[in-house]
Formats: structure tokens, sequence, C-alpha cells
């Protein structure tokens, strides 16, 4: 049974089994402390709902470790994001599609990537996966607005 797991694998594996994810959106946000982003989620086939808007912004690093405050739908969330990877990253659910759970829904993954101490300045990698493009996304960075 072992050795029937194996083939399955080893074949499985180099035709794509596990597609790689792919981006709607991507953008790369360098936020000092307390600097609010935004990321703004129109729906895609409706004009007249307004959008959706996802604010967040840090306020504490320490070595390795940055607290991240997010709202969303006016709930407020506080969560604490490490420069190792396999805790380096959110997922916050903007749209779900109740027909297609898995791949119909619509989602924002925010990665800390770095930290540079000298500006004292945290770089956040934000993607947005939407396989069915049922969302527009705009992305609001603060140094744009304050032409930096």
């Amino acid at each position: 049974m072992n050795r029937l797991w194996l083939l399955i694998l080893i074949f499985l594996l180099p035709c794509g089994a596990w597609a790689k994810i792919q981006w709607a959106s991507q953008y790369r946000f360098i936020l000092a402390k307390d600097e609010p982003a935004f990321i703004m989620a129109y729906r895609a086939n409706d004009d007249a709902i307004p959008p959706e808007e996802f604010k967040f912004s840090w306020t504490l690093f320490d070595t390795k470790q940055l607290v991240l405050h997010t709202r969303y739908r006016e709930f407020p969330k506080q969560h604490i994001l490490t420069l190792e990877r396999s805790r380096s990253s959110l997922r916050e659910q903007l749209m779900p599609d109740p027909n297609n759970r898995i791949e119909g829904n619509t989602q924002l993954l925010l990665e800390f990537v770095e930290f540079n101490n000298e500006k004292k300045l945290a770089t956040i990698d934000a993607f947005i996966q939407d396989r069915n493009r049922r969302m527009r996304i705009e992305f609001d960075d603060p140094r744009k607005r304050q032409g930096k």
C-alpha cells in the first residue's frame, strides 16, 4: 500500500496536481508606525454598491515580531506576525462564495516581509486571491498620498 502512494505522488507532483496560486492583485506597502493603509474592495459587477474598506497599521516591533491592527466590516482585530516563515502572514476572507467554498472565495493575504530598523519602517505585502474575478481592488498607499 505504501508503494502505491509513493507511485501516485511521483506521477502527480510533476503533473501539477498542486497548482501554484495565481494572485489577482498584489502590492507592497512600506509603513511607519501607526500609519494607516487601506485596501478598497469593489464588487466587479455592481458599481452601485459602495466599496468595502480593509484598514491596517502596525504599532509595535520587537526584534522579529510585529503587532498589526486590522479593521474590516467594522470588526477590529490584532495580529502578531513574525519574521519566521510559518507565522509571517494572515488571511482574511473578503467575499465568500457559498456555491464554491474552496476556490470561489475572494481572500486577502498580508505578509510581513521585513523591518528597517534605521528608518523604523515595516514592509508588508498584500496579495488578493480572486479566481473568479468578482472584485476590483484598489490599494491606498499613505506614501503615495503624502508624495513620498
